[in-house]
């Protein structure tokens, strides 16, 4: 497990907290990576500090370009908007070079990272192509999207749902999607902002639970200085290394939530003391040979050189913040990310298919004003969209269950569902459910009847893909979607229309449908003879 300790500097009022921030960390001898904004660059003394932490310590200095805040940023801009995804394209290109030349000037040297709320894809080809030796960046905050709008009393600058949640290889055609070629990366290597709760990342504001100490006091499950949590959460994605060849995380913090007066009902006293025990978690791990902690550049030579580009990244979580047994299973590929519920029956409850690599550029001259989300083809907890079966009449997403993950050898990645004992009108069965991931993109349900009150019995068995592209909670325009079944040698097909039609066939050899407005493809294909679709 690889780790970045990342400390980013505003302005001239942060130079306090950041030395305790810094102290601490070299207390723990722990490496940091220090980001300071335009604005804290006409401050010498935070210039000085930064430059005797990198010669002391051997910290990274790269660029905080999270927020446009400050006189000399908006003399720079021309304007005081505060996010530098919202201004067009040409002014994000004249402010970051008037950003990354004073860096120069100061510290000899251009950044070899930076940290962003979220960048599009355009201005980071942009960067690397100028800046060659800009080498990583926060580019995406994972899931701060329909939840986050709504916990921030709707005043959130942009939603960006969709990403991956770890360390990615960014495309060339979107920077929330992964590259599916070595042409189509953009050359940085796209880390988030924060490691998530990824079971609180799906149903609830995953900004109150993340790998940063003020964020866990803003969700209030701290006591004062107590937090089991802080412990818990770090466990759970150390817990990840069994499924997968390595795994990134990173705390990225701002300063000012350890003063007085920022956490709410909080005492700088204690907020100072959970970031310390954070620290200490680390330090342990470190010295267990548990955690590498490094730099963001050594990061990114760390990732290219043990990552391969088609890295298929898996997360299983369990429920932390409550003790049940609730988990959410995760994976991310090069064509999608999708997430299953157990707790559904292991239905399908979000799918991003990453494979129309859809061009989203958000900003004031674009189409897409605020929302850099990559759209989902399913979404449960925002328009009831889902993937499921039933056995007869019996919903399997109305039964719980748990599950487990098996990686393996050739990269294909088994999800495994415990048994479920469903009740059907005139029977009863023991149903088990197994996804297998194809490494090259496809996707395998075995559906198995394990046992049944009735031996004789045939069961009806229904897969159900309900799918509703979208980015909110709002409905979406999907006139021209196109659904088809495929016979021997013919073709029927409906085009979308909002009217109430239907495609059935029998003996069919799969069905199907296309999504202009998502560029994507979805085809299904049952095994064995008796198949009909509907």
């Amino acid at each position: 497990m690889y780790f970045n300790l990342i400390h980013k500097i505003k302005d001239e009022s942060e130079l306090e907290p950041i030395k305790y921030q810094q102290d601490v960390a070299h207390e723990y001898g722990l490496k940091t990576t220090l980001h300071i904004a335009y604005e804290s660059m006409f401050h010498q003394e935070t210039v000085e500090y930064c430059k005797q932490q990198s010669e002391q310590f051997g910290d990274e200095i790269g660029c905080n370009m999270q927020a446009t805040i400050g006189p000399h940023t908006s003399e720079a801009l021309g304007s005081s908007q505060i996010q530098l995804q919202l201004f067009t394209f040409e002014e994000q290109k004249k402010f970051i070079e008037t950003v990354f030349e004073k860096f120069k000037g100061l510290f000899g040297y251009y950044p070899k990272s930076a940290s962003f709320y979220y960048m599009s894809a355009p201005i980071l080809n942009w960067i690397k192509e100028k800046y060659p030796s800009f080498v990583i960046a926060v580019i995406n905050c994972f899931e701060e999207g329909v939840h986050m709008f709504a916990g921030n009393k709707n005043a959130w600058h942009l939603l960006c749902e969709g990403s991956p949640w770890g360390a990615y290889y960014p495309s060339k055609t979107n920077s929330m999607c992964p590259a599916k070629s070595i042409e189509d990366w953009n050359g940085i290597i796209g880390v988030p902002h924060l490691n998530r709760d990824m079971l609180m990342a799906h149903i609830g504001r995953d900004d109150c639970f993340s790998s940063h100490s003020a964020n866990v006091q803003r969700g209030m499950v701290n006591k004062g200085k107590d937090c089991k949590y802080l412990y818990d959460f770090f466990d759970m994605w150390q817990e990840q290394n069994k499924y997968n060849n390595m795994v990134y995380y990173n705390t990225i913090v701002g300063p000012k939530w350890l003063c007085e007066g920022k956490n709410f009902e909080e005492t700088m006293e204690d907020s100072r003391d959970l970031y310390r025990q954070t620290m200490q978690i680390y330090r342990d791990k470190v010295q267990k040979g548990e955690l590498v902690d490094c730099t963001m550049s050594e990061y990114a030579e760390i990732h290219i050189d043990k990552c391969p580009l088609d890295t298929v990244d898996v997360n299983l979580w369990k429920d932390i913040l409550c003790g049940s047994n609730r988990q959410l299973f995760w994976l991310v590929n090069q064509n999608y990310r999708i997430t299953i519920d157990p707790n559904l029956g292991g239905a399908i409850v979000d799918l991003r298919p990453y494979a129309g690599r859809l061009n989203i550029v958000p900003g004031p001259h674009e189409k897409p004003l605020w929302d850099g989300s990559y759209p989902y083809a399913l979404h449960f907890w925002h328009r009831k969209s889902y993937h499921t079966c039933s056995i007869d009449d019996a919903e399997l997403w109305q039964y719980r269950t748990e599950c487990a993950v098996n990686r393996l050898d050739n990269g294909d990645v088994v999800l495994t569902l415990e048994p479920v004992e469903v009740y059907t009108a005139d029977a009863e069965a023991v149903v088990q459910t197994t996804f297998l991931f194809k490494h090259d993109g496809p996707i395998k349900v075995t559906r198995k009847i394990i046992s049944a009150s009735d031996n004789e019995k045939e069961f009806v068995i229904k897969e159900m893909f309900k799918g509703c592209w979208g980015t909110t909670t709002l409905p979406e325009d999907y006139r021209g979607t196109r659904m088809y079944i495929e016979e021997s040698g013919s073709r029927k097909e409906l085009v979308s229309d909002y009217a109430d039609k239907h495609l059935e066939a029998d003996m069919a050899k799969s069905a199907g449908c296309f999504v202009p407005q998502l560029n994507t493809n979805f085809d299904f294909a049952g095994e064995g003879d008796n198949v009909s679709y509907r």
